[in-house]
């Protein structure tokens, strides 16, 4: 909880009254921010720790309207899905042969998740569908 917290700069209770950490709350602030799904991406690929990764992992599957990923309930505008794509798969790619060694299963599933609910948005669907002008 202490490594998630000073990465994700979420969480803390209000007031700093020292009843400490609180990830559901960050998760909750993460997903509300305007900018969450983006600090959950450099989040994501700028640490070590499982557990922090896999909350990054949430924030963005939460981004894509989860279960329901469809363009209708995203959050993340078509080009904005594409670029979170596009990093998650250079970061997972970047890891070569081991990345069934670098990181917990869990968050390997996360991995997958996020990224088929990305492509379910989008497929099949026409541009107007996908928000494209």
């Amino acid at each position: 909880a202490a490594v998630l917290a000073s990465e994700s700069g979420a969480g803390h209770a209000p007031g700093g009254g020292g009843s400490g950490f609180d990830a559901e709350r960050a998760l909750a602030e993460l997903q509300a921010a305007p900018a969450g799904g983006e600090k959950a991406l450099h989040l994501l690929v700028g640490t070590t720790h499982d557990a922090v990764r896999f909350f990054a992992l949430q924030v963005l599957c939460g981004a894509t309207g989860g279960a329901r990923a469809a363009p209708s309930v995203a959050k993340l505008p078509f080009e904005a899905r594409r670029a979170v794509q596009r990093q998650v798969m250079a970061w997972a790619t970047g890891f070569g042969a081991d990345f069934a060694g670098a990181m917990g299963a869990f968050v390997r599933t996360k991995v997958a998740l996020l990224l088929v609910q990305l492509v379910k948005i989008d497929f099949p669907c026409s541009g107007a569908e996908r928000g494209e002008a």
